[in-house]
């Protein structure tokens, strides 16, 4: 945690940075390329490698513009659905953690107490 960050963004942050290392495996349909579809351009396929899509040359070769799109906007919801998957994951692990942390020491008094 740095200077300028709250405990709660430094949480966030851990939280962002943790639902980043997972992966998940994502199949979907593209319709199929129309006839005069233009194949897709370099930015397209940059931010389709970016997304984690990985194209063979020949597959690349082969997909539309069109179809990137779809593919691109298709990926950018995967991603960010799996992100908040991931950091409500990370977050009730988190909970568990305080949980248990605060639940030990209780049960450890209560068992004293008894004695």
């Amino acid at each position: 945690m740095n200077a300028d960050e709250t405990p709660k963004n430094a949480l966030e942050r851990k939280a962002v940075e943790w639902a980043k290392r997972q992966r998940k495996d994502v199949s979907f349909s593209l319709p199929t390329r129309l006839p005069d579809e233009p194949p897709a351009n370099a930015a397209q396929l940059t931010e389709l490698e970016k997304l984690g899509v990985k194209l063979e040359a020949t597959e690349a070769a082969e997909l539309g513009t069109w179809q990137a799109s779809i593919a691109i906007i298709r990926m950018r919801q995967e991603n960010h659905e799996f992100t908040q998957e991931c950091i409500q994951k990370w977050s009730s692990m988190q909970y568990g953690k305080l949980a248990g942390a605060i639940l030990f020491p209780v049960a450890i008094l209560l068992a004293f107490r008894g004695c």
